[in-house]
C-alpha cells in the first residue's frame, strides 16, 4: 500500500488531509502526524484568552472530519526527515511515504529580546490562552498590562485584554509597543484611522518606533530606552516557521521552506509545503501572508496537485486571491476592508463570525460554535480559569 504522509494539522495540514481523503486513491492511505489530537482554531486563541467562550469552540477532534477506513493518525511530533529514504521520524519509528506534504505551521519568534521568553506569555496554543486568562484573573486593581506586538493579533488582543479587564473591575491599562512608526502598516489610512479611533475610545495606548529591547520580569524596556513598568507583558510581536531537521538539505528562503508555484519543495518532486511553514510567492512576485485564509487555499491546493500527480495530470500553479482583511475589536465591533471596501461596526464584525464558521470543519461543530456566540453574545464573559 503507499502512503501519502501530512505533517501537521493545522488549517494547511487539515485542508490537504480532508481534500486529499474526499478522492484518495484505492491503492494509497493517508497518514497524519501531529502532536495533539485536535485541531485548533487558531484566530480565535486570543478570545479564548480573554473569555468570550471556552475551549470546546477552539478545538476540534481530529476524528471528527477526518474518517476513512485508509486514514491512519500519529499522535506525535515529527523529528526528521529522509528525502532518500522517503521516510518521517516519529520518536523511534520512521513512516515511509510516496507523498509527503509538510504543514508544520509556526511557532513564537522573540527575535532574540534578552528576557522575552523567559518573561513573556506568549499566544499560539490553548495552553497559552489559560496562562494568560489565569493571569488577568490574578491582576490587582489598577495594573499594567504591555502587549509587545501592534500587528493583527496585538491589536485584537490589546481589545478584548481592554473588555475583560473592565469587565473584572481591574482598572487596568493596556498598552501596545511595536517597532514600526505606523499602527498596522499593511492596512490602508482609512482602516488606520477607525482602528486608531477605537483604541483612543477605550484608551489603549500605542507606542510606535519603540519595540522591545529588553524585558525583566515587571518591566519592558523600549528600542528608545524608556521603560515601562508591567504587571503582565504579552508577546505578540511575529512567528517562525516550525522547520523539521532533514537528512539532506532542503532549500530555504528566509528560514523557510521554499516551493515552486505548484506549492512543491524545490527539487523534490513529491514533497510539498504549505502555511506557515512555507514560503509562498503570488505570480506577481509578492509573498503570500501568513493568515488563516491563505493557509486554507494551500492546503486546499495542495491536496488537489497530490492528486493530479498521482494520477499523471497537470499540475496546478497556486495564486491567492485575498478575500479581504477583518479586524475585530471587542465585542460586536469590527473593522474590515473588503476589496478595498473599508467599514466598520457590527455588520463587519457579524461578517468576520461567518467567514470564521465557513472554515470551522464540521457542521455539528458549526452549529454549536454559533449557538455559542449567539448566548455569550448577551451573557458576561466567562471568569473562570480554563
Amino acid at each position: 500500500m503507499k502512503s501519502i504522509v501530512v505533517v501537521g494539522a493545522g488549517f494547511a495540514g487539515a485542508y490537504a488531509a480532508r481534500g486529499i481523503l474526499r478522492r484518495l486513491p484505492a491503492d494509497y492511505q493517508l497518514v497524519l502526524i501531529n502532536p495533539s489530537p485536535d485541531f485548533v482554531f487558531k484566530p480565535l486563541i486570543h478570545e479564548l484568552a480573554t473569555g468570550v467562550f471556552g475551549k470546546s469552540v477552539v478545538t476540534e477532534p481530529i476524528g471528527s472530519f477526518l474518517r476513512h477506513k485508509r486514514f491512519q493518525f500519529v499522535q506525535a511530533a515529527a523529528t526528521k526527515i529522509d528525502l532518500q529514504k522517503q521516510s518521517v521520524s516519529v520518536g523511534r519509528r520512521s513512516v515511509g511515504y510516496d507523498y509527503l506534504v509538510l504543514a508544520s505551521g509556526s511557532g513564537t519568534n522573540f527575535f532574540g529580546v534578552p528576557g522575552a521568553e523567559k518573561f513573556c506569555c506568549k499566544l499560539e496554543s490553548v495552553k497559552d490562552a489559560a496562562l494568560i486568562k489565569s493571569a488577568l484573573l490574578s491582576l490587582r486593581q489598577n495594573s499594567r498590562i504591555v502587549i509587545i506586538g501592534g500587528g493583527p493579533t496585538g491589536i485584537e488582543l490589546s481589545a478584548e485584554v481592554a473588555v475583560f479587564a473592565s469587565q473584572l473591575k481591574k482598572n487596568a491599562s493596556v498598552t501596545v509597543i511595536d517597532i514600526s512608526p505606523r499602527l498596522l502598516p499593511q492596512v490602508s489610512g482609512r482602516f488606520r484611522a477607525k482602528v486608531q479611533k477605537y483604541l483612543l475610545k477605550h484608551s489603549i495606548s500605542f507606542l510606535p518606533g519603540s519595540g522591545a529591547a529588553k524585558i525583566s520580569k515587571n518591566s519592558v524596556t523600549t528600542g528608545k530606552g524608556s521603560k515601562l513598568h508591567a504587571d503582565l507583558i504579552i508577546w505578540a510581536a511575529g512567528i517562525k516557521p516550525n522547520l523539521i531537521a532533514a537528512s539532506q538539505r532542503i532549500h530555504q528562503v528566509e528560514g523557510y521552506f521554499a516551493v515552486d508555484k505548484y506549492l512543491r519543495l524545490k527539487n523534490c518532486r513529491n514533497v510539498f509545503a504549505a502555511g506557515d511553514c512555507a514560503f509562498v510567492v503570488n505570480p506577481d512576485g509578492k509573498p503570500v501572508p501568513a493568515l488563516a485564509q491563505s493557509a486554507v487555499a494551500e492546503g486546499s491546493a495542495v491536496a488537489k496537485n497530490v492528486l493530479a500527480d498521482i494520477n499523471n495530470k497537470p499540475l496546478h500553479e497556486f495564486v491567492f486571491h485575498s478575500k479581504g482583511f477583518i479586524l475585530t475589536l471587542g465585542r460586536g465591533y469590527a473593522v474590515a476592508d473588503i476589496k478595498g471596501f473599508v467599514f466598520a461596526g457590527f455588520f463587519a464584525w457579524w461578517l468576520n463570525r461567518l467567514a470564521y464558521l465557513t472554515a470551522m470543519m464540521t457542521f455539528p461543530h458549526r452549529f454549536y460554535v454559533l449557538m455559542k456566540w449567539k448566548i455569550g453574545f448577551f451573557r458576561r464573559r466567562n471568569a473562570k480559569k480554563i
